[in-house]
């Protein structure tokens, strides 16, 4: 928690004087947050590009450029790294995957969004600019899938308020990406089912 609660603090004092770019990566089955590791090295690649992407639009629009923050968020997907033997570890992995999308996970996920609510919320709509976005590949994708999906499920059943209106079926943040997320589809069906039930959007969704 305390991990956490650093990490939050940054944000929330980044997020003051300027627009994030929020970046939050879950990782898969054979990697973890040990030094070295080949996910990490990927990711902060990854953000290196966004940073420069950032200054470059910057540069054509004229508008100060986003402050890119990432945030890799680490599990036990690799427990051993002797070949052949790393791979008896898949059952096990998954059921641990399945483990860590509840709870906590959902919280810092949850608590990144709410920074992104309180600076779009200081913010006029045409100025908002602070984005989050989360990705989960492998069993990570299960992670994210197990952390968000209630949370998704709960967001679609809201739309229709008292008078039954509908409105809007509100996302997380502003992107969940799942890259070969390693779960059955059968746990993605709630959410496919009302998604096919709701049948129509309107054209600001």
């Amino acid at each position: 928690r305390k991990q956490m609660r650093a990490i939050l603090n940054r944000y929330e004092l980044e997020s003051s004087g300027q627009d994030l770019l929020m970046v939050a990566f879950v990782h898969g089955w054979k990697h973890s947050a040990a030094p070295g590791d080949g996910n990490i090295e990927t990711f902060r690649k990854v953000l290196a590009r966004l940073s420069l992407d950032e200054a470059q639009i910057s540069r054509q629009t004229g508008k100060p450029a986003r402050r890119v923050a990432g945030l890799y968020l680490g599990w036990r997907g690799g427990t051993v790294s002797v070949p052949v033997v790393e791979d008896l570890t898949f059952w096990e992995r998954k059921n641990t995957a399945q483990k860590v999308g509840h709870g906590g996970m959902t919280e810092v996920l949850s608590r990144l969004e709410q920074i992104k609510r309180d600076k779009d919320s200081v913010e006029p709509p045409e100025s908002r600019a602070t984005r989050l976005v989360v990705i989960g590949h492998s069993f990570g994708g299960a992670v994210v899938h197990n952390a968000l999906g209630q949370i998704l499920e709960s967001r679609f059943v809201r739309t229709v308020g008292p008078a039954g209106v509908q409105s809007d079926v509100e996302g997380f943040g502003n992107l969940v990406l799942l890259i070969n997320p390693a779960f059955e589809a059968s746990q993605f069906a709630a959410l496919s089912d009302m998604s096919a039930e709701r049948g129509s959007y309107f054209k600001t969704q």
